[in-house]
C-alpha cells in the first residue's frame, strides 16, 4: 500500500485532525471497534530540529515543562487505545501525560542508571491506555529469576488490559543500542521476550509487543522474532524496510509492532506516521518532529460477536 493511501486510511491528513477514524469513545459499547496501537521512543521527551529557531522553540518548551502537554494534544488527535513509549523520560512525566490525556499507565523504569547523563530512572519505558489496567510487571522475567545483568539494561515491561471486549496483553521494549558485539545481548532479551510471549498466549491472550528494538530486519535479532511465529505488523502491510530512525534523515527502521495470536488474523493496517510533528518538515528553520524517531502503529479489527 502506497504511503500517502495508507495515512489517508487513518484519516490523517494535513486537513483533518481526527487522526485513526473513531475510537472506543466513539461507538455504542454492544459495537466492539477496532484497536489502534502505536509504539514511539520520544527521546527521552526531546525533540530535535534542524534549524536554530527550531532548537530555540524546543528549548522554550522543555524549559516551561510543556512537553507532557504537546505530545498529549498530538496523541489525542490519533484515537489510540494504546502506546507503548520508549526512553519515557521519568515517572513524572508519563503521569502528567498520562493525566493530560485521561489515561492509565504503566511505568516502567529501566535497569540501568545513570543520573549524570540524565536517567536517574534508568531509560524508562511505559504503556498508556484508555482502558483498564488489570495486570502490570516491571521486567517480567520466565526464564531468569532475576534481573540479568547485561539484559534489559533499558526499559521492559508488561501489562494486561481489558478493553471491554477483550483482554490483550502488550509489551513494550527497549533493546541494548546496536553496538559492537553486542548482538548475543539483544538475542537474550529477544529470548525471554519471546517466552513470556508464550506464556501469556498460553493464558489465553492474543499479545502485542511495541518498542525500539535497535536491529534492522536484515539482522539475526529479526530473524530470532520471526522464529519465534511473530508477526511482524508492518512487513505484513508491505513495510518491512520502512525508515524510522533518525526523524531528520531517516536511514534504518528499528521501532516494531509484533503480534501474537488470534488478534494477528484481524490486523487492517500498519505502518510509519510520516506527518509532522512525527516526522521532520523540511524548508523551515523553525520546524521540529517530536522525537529523534518516527512512531510505528497498527490497527486491529474488532473481535468477533
Amino acid at each position: 500500500m502506497h504511503r500517502l493511501t495508507a495515512l489517508a486510511l487513518l484519516g490523517i491528513t494535513l486537513t483533518a485532525s481526527r487522526g485513526f477514524c473513531g475510537s472506543a469513545s466513539d461507538t455504542p459499547s454492544d459495537t466492539p471497534p477496532s484497536f489502534k496501537i502505536m509504539a514511539y521512543n520520544i527521546h527521552g521527551a526531546g525533540p530535535v530540529s534542524r534549524g536554530d529557531d527550531g532548537k530555540k522553540l524546543l528549548r522554550d518548551y522543555c524549559n516551561n515543562r510543556r512537553m507532557p502537554e504537546i505530545y498529549a494534544a498530538e496523541f489525542a488527535k490519533l484515537h489510540l487505545d494504546a502506546i507503548t513509549l520508549e526512553e519515557a523520560e521519568s515517572k513524572q512525566f508519563v503521569a502528567e501525560l498520562a493525566r493530560k490525556l485521561g489515561w492509565n499507565y504503566a511505568y516502567f523504569p529501566g535497569g540501568w542508571q545513570d543520573p549524570d547523563h540524565g536517567w536517574p530512572e534508568g531509560i524508562p519505558t511505559a504503556i498508556l491506555t484508555p482502558h483498564k489496567i488489570i495486570e502490570q510487571t516491571n521486567c517480567p522475567l520466565v526464564t531468569h529469576e532475576t534481573r540479568p545483568k547485561d539484559l534489559f539494561t533499558r526499559g521492559y515491561g508488561r501489562a494486561v488490559i481489558d478493553t471491554g471486549h477483550e483482554k490483550l496483553t502488550l509489551i513494550v521494549a527497549h533493546l541494548l543500542p546496536s553496538w559492537t558485539n553486542t548482538t548475543h545481548i539483544r538475542l537474550g532479551e529477544i529470548s525471554e521476550i519471546l517466552a513470556l510471549a508464550q506464556k501469556e498466549r498460553a493464558a489465553g491472550r492474543s499479545v502485542l509487543i511495541g518498542g525500539d528494538m535497535n536491529h534492522r530486519p536484515d539482522t539475526p535479532e529479526y530473524k530470532a522474532w520471526m522464529d519465534g511465529k511473530l508477526l511482524d505488523t508492518l512487513a505484513a502491510k508491505g513495510h518491512r524496510d520502512v525508515l524510522t530512525c533518525p526523524t531528520q534523515k531517516p536511514e534504518e527502521r528499528i521501532d516494531y509492532i509484533f503480534a501474537l495470536g488470534p488478534i494477528t488474523q484481524r490486523l487492517l493496517q500498519a505502518d510509519a506516521l510520516t506527518i509532522p510533528p512525527f516526522a521532520m518538515p523540511a524548508g523551515d528553520s523553525a520546524s521540529y518532529a517530536l522525537s529523534d524517531h518516527l512512531p510505528v502503529f497498527a490497527e486491529f479489527a474488532p473481535p468477533a460477536k
